[in-house]
């Protein structure tokens, strides 16, 4: 890893033909979503997020679920897009970055106004059916929730006005869904409707669940993205996931160089993937570097100071 300024940031993206940027969790803490990994994040208030086999293999936990999702997703998706949104939006719009890959599911790089975005994880505004595979808005779930709850929610001291107040930050879960206590013999008494479509499918958020993998064709074109960019940059992630590390791996692998934005440890530091790194909050880089570009694009900055060697071919046995 070698440390950079951020004269020496700028020097890269202006160097680079086809920059690609991933974003993590820490991109949208400014919007009022926690991350999982950081000392305030989800984790280390002791969430666990649900699995893919916890989920499938018990309908009291898909009731846990999607309590919690109810409660929580009036907040989640009345989130705001901040700075680091806009920023990135603009360097699509302008041609500064050639690919957008996010492993967030909270669906703020559409809000600011980007595009053409890889959603590496899925999004938690759209809902799947398990049985006949159809996609339907998470807002429509969301009235047929509270419609099919309604009395259980008066019963439960649960009103409107909760639903739509804004949930505590401390409460607030990075997928959308919240913290409350509840009796398993209340929960027992929470509807989950199935499918409108086939009438009897499971209902599953289009999201990847811990322990799942991401579907064939989203990691292919991910892939492909990667292995195609000159500059990987990392912006508030930790690329602890296997399915964001290994896009890391494959683009340093071709000879990419790597960029990691971010005021936290990353994956690359544990596993010796050789890169750059400024030590930066996303929403204060971000637009600074999205107006300096526009300013000087075309043009070659100098590099402030020597820049470490990356080998053209790294590979990740070479790490070992």
């Amino acid at each position: 890893m070698q440390l950079v300024s951020y004269a020496e940031v700028r020097s890269l993206f202006l160097q680079a033909h086809r920059p690609l940027i991933l974003t993590g969790a820490g991109i949208s803490t400014d919007s009022g979503i926690p991350d999982y990994r950081s000392p305030s994040g989800a984790y280390s208030r002791g969430h666990r997020p649900m699995t893919h086999d916890e989920f499938c293999s018990s309908p009291a936990h898909r009731q846990r679920y999607w309590f919690r999702s109810m409660l929580g997703y009036p907040s989640f998706a009345r989130a705001s897009a901040n700075a680091g949104h806009v920023a990135i939006a603009n360097m699509q719009r302008t041609g500064l970055i050639s690919d957008l890959v996010t492993q967030n599911v909270d669906g703020l790089h559409q809000k600011a106004g980007s595009e053409a975005v890889m959603e590496l994880h899925g999004s938690s505004h759209r809902v799947g059916c398990m049985h006949c595979r159809s996609v339907t808005p998470r807002v429509a779930l969301q009235r047929r929730l509270v419609a099919e709850n309604h009395w259980w929610l008066r019963q439960a001291g649960v009103g409107s006005a909760h639903l739509q107040a804004r949930i505590d930050p401390a409460q607030q879960r990075p997928d959308g869904d919240t913290e409350m206590r509840i009796s398993k013999h209340d929960l027992q008494k929470f509807r989950v409707p199935a499918c409108e479509v086939c009438g009897v499918g499971i209902l599953k958020p289009s999201v990847t669940f811990f322990g799942d993998i991401v579907p064939e064709e989203r990691a292919r074109r991910a892939k492909e993205a990667a292995l195609s960019t000159d500059l990987f940059i990392v912006v508030g992630s930790t690329v602890s996931t296997y399915s964001a590390f290994r896009l890391v791996v494959s683009a340093a692998e071709s000879g990419a160089a790597v960029l990691v934005l971010s005021d936290g440890d990353t994956r690359c530091e544990r596993d010796g993937v050789p890169h750059f790194k400024m030590q930066t909050r996303c929403a204060d880089v971000l637009p600074r570097l999205v107006a300096d570009l526009a300013r000087r694009s075309g043009h070659r900055v100098p590099v402030a100071r020597s820049m470490p060697h990356v080998p053209r071919k790294w590979t990740a046995e070479t790490a070992g």
